[in-house]
């Protein structure tokens, strides 16, 4: 499933060890689309998307230049839409026409890239699954943004795992885990090492199932119990960033060393 705003290096990369597994055939990419909704704490979070969009993000803009990266990324695999329903405060789930579609497709594994939560059917619409990213330690922090509240809390170490995704946020059953260092005086290379540790994990679970029918579970879905993070709201990017300068200071002074 197309990631909303283009894709990242980490996620081209994964997808092209992907597409090199033998018995592996990459055939659609999809792009969801649901009816747009308000966004009830816009406001609250205003100055963590100017410091996301100044800083640390360069993706696309709109969902047809998103549409148009990953066609040229990937031009000989069929686009294909793929409508969502909102079925929870969160969570997205198939339309019926769209869960109808992928039953005639006959495809093996969903992988998404995007940011929708999904929900129900399409859970189940696939024999291995869907998979999914989530750079966070999902014992400790689920939800978003990636590697971003371990600064915030001052976490020694930063967790990331490649899962099957369940109905539960962020507790799907763990196929990949790394667990790394924080680095607490620099976001960028923070999410940077995140996304680069799970590069190979796509096409490592490809080639399990391909030479064993099945992949081991390194941990069952649904252990976590802690709260659900969300975008920052603007006073806690504002104290988020008087810790992160004294990170940096420290780190300049050689008082720490990450």
């Amino acid at each position: 499933m197309a990631p909303p705003r283009g894709v990242f290096l980490y996620q081209l990369l994964a997808l092209k060890k992907l597409e090199r597994v033998n018995g592996v055939n990459l055939a659609f990419v999809f792009y969801p689309f649901v009816q747009a909704v308000s966004d009830s704490e816009s406001r609250t979070v205003d100055l963590y998307k100017w410091w996301r969009r100044t800083f640390h993000f360069s993706g696309s803009r709109t969902p047809m230049e998103a549409k148009r990266r990953v066609s040229e990324a990937f031009p000989h695999l069929h686009p294909m839409p793929l409508e969502l329903e909102r079925c929870s405060t969160h969570g997205h789930c198939l339309s019926s026409s769209s869960a109808e579609l992928l039953s005639l497709l006959d495809l093996d594994v969903l992988l998404n890239l995007h940011t929708f939560i999904l929900r129900g059917r399409v859970l189940e619409a696939f024999p291995h699954g869907v998979w999914s990213y989530h750079h966070g330690d999902p014992l400790q922090y689920r939800g978003t943004p990636p590697g971003f509240w371990e600064l915030y809390d001052g976490a020694q170490r930063t967790g990331a795992i490649f899962q099957r995704l369940g109905e539960r946020l962020d507790d799907g059953e763990v196929l990949r885990q790394v667990d790394l260092p924080t680095i607490s005086h620099d976001y960028c290379a923070q999410r940077q090492a995140l996304f680069a540790a799970g590069i190979d994990w796509p096409a490592e679970v490809a080639r399990e199932i391909v030479e064993t029918g099945e992949v081991s579970v390194r941990a069952e879905a649904g252990r976590s119990e802690a709260g659900i993070r969300r975008r920052p709201k603007n006073w806690q990017l504002v104290k988020f960033a008087l810790q992160y300068g004294k990170a940096k200071v420290r780190r300049q002074l050689g008082l720490s060393p990450y």
